[in-house]
């Protein structure tokens, strides 16, 4: 690391000063790319009954085994526990207020107790569920009267949890709910059936972003592959299973 000056400056009051500039000859040395060992940050968006609890827990089973700890931090009333007798694992009810902070909690304990994955089920009440962000940034706005700058306010704590996401030692597998629309269909026969279809996972806009892989559930229990860094997945439309986590612990390991 080499030290240079500045040219000798003189200060309001008629003193000379220089201001030293630190030159880290390694900071911009390029390095040959290479993917190392990682952490599966997963999220699964679909609407009530597609299969996101179900598909994450068996996902989580084929990524770490039956010998890994696996937990559920759970928003939706208990739900976590109607899939006991897929293999242990434990759960932990979130309840309101959904704040960030919360979340963040919750996250950190969990990695104080060594857990290998944690399912966030659902990421969608932080966004949507009582004491969430849309619920802080009406009250923000009823306070000051600017519903634009209101968000000055709840992004630094959003920004905050996708952080702690990012960033935990343990596996992360997220599930969103989805907007629904119905959708009419007619086949040859002229016979009609309706179908609820996911639209946007209600969370923040570009919340796909701080994932590595995003699964859309249908109400198939079947996944559309919306975003894959990992290229297995990549155009396909599958139902998730064990065999999906043990492809990913395949792929982590670099």
């Amino acid at each position: 690391m080499a030290i240079t000056k500045k040219p000798t400056l003189s200060t309001a009051d008629g003193e000379q000063t220089t201001a030293p500039v630190v030159n880290n000859a390694d900071e911009f040395t390029p390095r040959r790319a290479k993917r190392s060992a990682a952490k599966l940050r997963l999220a699964l968006d679909g609407v009530s009954g597609s299969g996101k609890t179900f598909s994450a827990l068996e996902i989580a089973f084929g990524l770490v085994g039956n010998d890994g700890k696996i937990v559920v931090i759970d928003t939706e009333n208990s739900s976590a526990d109607l899939y006991a007798h897929l293999g242990e694992y434990d759960t932990v009810s979130l309840n309101p207020p959904y704040s960030p902070e919360r979340y963040i909690s919750a996250i950190k304990k969990m990695e104080e107790l060594k857990y290998d994955v944690i399912i966030i089920d659902s990421l969608s009440a932080n966004w949507a569920g009582e004491g969430g962000a849309l619920e802080k940034q009406t009250a923000v706005t009823k306070r000051t009267g600017n519903g634009y700058t209101s968000w000055s306010e709840v992004t630094p704590g959003q920004n905050r949890l996708m952080e702690a996401m990012l960033q935990s030692p343990c596996h992360i597998i997220a599930t969103m709910r989805s907007k629904i629309e119905y959708v009419i269909d007619k086949d040859a026969s002229g016979k009609t059936t309706i179908r609820k279809m996911g639209l946007m996972p209600i969370q923040r806009n570009g919340v796909e972003h701080e994932f590595t892989i995003v699964f859309d559930m249908d109400q198939d229990h079947i996944a559309a592959v919306s975003k894959d860094r990992s290229g297995l997945f990549d155009g396909k439309s599958f139902k998730p299973s064990r065999e999906t986590g043990k492809q990913l612990a395949e792929w982590l390991k670099g």
